[in-house]
């Protein structure tokens, strides 16, 4: 063996060995890839070569001290050694075609390839006898630098390589630590690049040159098509039988859709018989029934005929009664007109001053004309009269009260007897007064309305009609219209007599509505709408609340209605 090729082996040697240091660096950033497992173990597209086993062999003693050696803690023996025997069988492959093409080179014909073949323990013996140590190291320099320079043209040298796992990362950078993935291609894709630092540059990005290789993987690219085929066949197969589960459905759901209107014909004609039975008892029953009533019928029409005729006689009667009062009332009437025109002709104005001796007098706007307010018995008034009318001043305008109830002397009040009634239906107390007090006013009915409104959820106290202490029913309606100028008495029954009646069908807002539970009044109420809503003190556990006149209840118990204006 010529001393170039002994330098060459022993350079391959320390290549290798520096390439074992390398191999668990590469183990641990293929590690970080997530298609790489399958290059390391492809090793189907590596040449054969018939002088690669002292390389071998030399590389093998070598990288037993490395890092690849080293690494027993995250591979079993059995891996490691598998692992092992495959570096060093690539890499002598490798490098031995280096060795190769540096023997055509110098033409070293003299010295057969078959040499390299030796046993290691001969190659070191011929390295001792005929070569010393400064020209072997002369030697591996100079063939160092040779083998960097074609390495550098290798460099920038286009290849051609051919994706050999079945997805693989297309970086944006070679560094494998950050996220710059920018896409992926499929096994067999091919690829034009340049190789620089285990990487292939090409104009998409880099990839991974462990998962290259240098022919067409046609035994993965197949697999692959053969994974997909089986895919496609399974969702194929999927969609079948789904397809077959639906037609099952729709067969099921058919078959019970048939059922059930079978059973609901069957229910339609046993109710339709149910029904014709039922029918022909209640025409039966409606029969009997209208014959029944037919009876009762013509039994209650000859009991109203004679009613009837009763009333007719009374109200012969009555009609006669009415006529005679009021040709009575008419001449009355004629009488006092006459007699108050007399008076008034008689009249002059003149200055007049006097106390009201009744209980409460109206006031007016114009002698004779609308009622503004009220006096009470015992006010002491002075002016000149108009008529039978004195003009007085009440509350800084003219007001005009009539000299009928007014006394030259003084005139005390007297009080008013008041028994507030009992407001249940086991005792009702009648409510006395010395004589009827005339209703005045000094607003309106819906000033009435606004005014009870406020006191919405205010107790129910007994006897009370102010907003400290509480209400009862009539303290409640007394209290709202006396804020606008209309004094009622403090009692349900007694406010009954004033005002006019209306018809609960036709109610408006201030409507007084009165109701029974045991046939005399005992309760009162104000109106605050047209469609029945009324406020009144109810009891001492709801207080004062909204209720509804058209209620059952309270149609049940309804007396009446009346309106103060």
């Amino acid at each position: 063996m010529k001393k170039k090729n002994i330098g060459a082996a022993f350079t391959i040697v320390a290549a290798l060995t520096a390439g074992a240091s390398a191999y668990a660096t590469t183990l641990d950033n293929l590690d970080q890839d997530q298609q790489t497992n399958s290059v390391l173990n492809d090793v189907s597209n590596v040449a054969t070569y018939n002088d690669y086993d002292l390389v071998k062999a030399e590389y093998s003693k070598e990288v037993a001290n490395t890092k690849v050696g080293e690494n027993t803690k995250v591979e079993t023996k059995e891996e490691k050694e598998e692992n092992f025997a495959k570096l060093v069988e690539e890499a002598a492959r490798e490098t031995l075609v280096e060795v190769r093409a540096d023997e055509e080179e110098v033409s070293l014909e003299e010295e057969p390839v078959e040499a390299i073949e030796t046993s290691q323990a001969e190659i070191e013996e011929e390295v001792v006898e005929e070569l010393p140590v400064e020209e072997e190291t002369l030697e591996e320099e100079a063939y160092e630098e040779e083998a960097y320079q074609e390495d550098t043209e290798e460099d920038n040298k286009e290849v051609v390589k051919y994706v050999n796992t079945p997805l693989l990362n297309i970086r944006s950078s070679k560094d494998l630590e950050e996220n710059n993935v920018i896409g992926y291609l499929t096994a067999g894709s091919k690829i034009v690049g340049y190789s620089k630092d285990g990487f292939l540059e090409t104009e998409d990005g880099y990839l991974k040159e462990e998962f290259l290789s240098d022919t067409y993987p046609e035994e993965l690219v197949k697999s692959e098509e053969e994974r997909l085929a089986q895919e496609k066949a399974q969702k194929e197969a999927e969609a079948k039988k789904a397809e077959e589960e639906r037609l099952a459905q729709e067969k099921a759901q058919k078959e019970a859709e048939a059922k059930k209107a079978e059973e609901e014909r069957l229910a339609q004609e046993k109710a339709q018989k149910e029904a014709e039975a039922k029918k022909a008892e209640e025409e039966r029953l409606a029969q009997e029934k209208a014959q029944k009533e037919a009876e009762a019928k013509k039994a209650e029409e000859e009991r109203l005929a004679q009613e009837e005729a009763k009333k007719a006689e009374e109200e012969r009667l009555a009609q006669e009664k009415a006529q005679k009062e009021s040709e009575a009332k008419k001449a009355e009437e004629e009488r006092l007109a006459q007699e108050k025109a007399q008076k008034e002709a008689e009249n002059k104005t003149y200055y007049y001053q006097g106390w009201v001796n009744t209980e409460i007098l109206n006031v007016r706007d114009s002698a004779g004309g609308n009622i503004i307010g009220s006096v009470n018995k015992g006010d002491y008034f002075e002016g000149n009269t108009e008529g039978s009318f004195l003009e007085i001043d009440y509350n800084g305008s003219k007001g005009y009260i009539s000299m009928d109830y007014l006394s030259d002397t003084e005139v005390k009040a007297d009080p008013v007897v008041v028994e507030e009634v009992v407001e249940s239906p086991e005792d009702v107390v009648e409510e006395t007064y010395e004589e009827e007090i005339p209703v005045v006013n000094n607003g309106s009915a819906l000033g009435a309305v606004n005014a009870a409104s406020q006191f919405i959820g205010y107790p129910y106290v007994w006897g009370a009609s102010d907003p400290s202490t509480g209400f009862d029913c009539s303290g409640l309606t007394r209290y709202a219209y006396a804020q606008v100028g209309v004094s009622l008495p403090h009692q349900s029954a007694a406010q009954y007599s004033y005002g006019y009646e209306v018809d609960v069908n036709n109610l408006q807002a201030g409507d007084l509505v009165f109701f029974t539970s045991g046939g005399a009044i005992d309760h009162v109420g104000i109106v605050t709408s047209s469609d029945g809503t009324f406020i009144h003190a109810s009891t001492p556990s709801t207080g004062v609340i909204y209720s509804n006149v058209y209620d059952s209840y309270y149609q049940s118990t309804l007396v009446g209605a009346r309106r103060i204006f």
